[in-house]
């Protein structure tokens, strides 16, 4: 995922969507060229949806689960 913060050279922008399943909330990060934005109503349609628990995704923050490891037990990427 690191690549979808490095600068892409277009002009539209990166739509990351989250939806933790046991919290039932969606959010997403809407990334330009030069901002980021958070947003938690209003989506827009997205370039890529993670779907996985708060627990999972917190516990990959915190570096004590490997995001590759989550990634073939816990997680959706759509």
């Amino acid at each position: 995922m690191s690549v979808l913060y490095k600068p892409h050279g277009q002009d539209t922008e990166i739509v990351v969507e989250f939806y933790f399943t046991d919290l039932e909330k969606t959010y997403q990060l809407v990334l330009e060229k030069t901002k980021c934005m958070f947003k938690e109503k209003d989506f827009l349609p997205f370039t890529l949806r993670i779907e996985t628990s708060f627990e999972v995704w917190a516990a990959i923050s915190d570096g004590k689960l490997s995001g590759v490891r989550a990634r073939f037990f816990n997680i959706n990427i759509v």
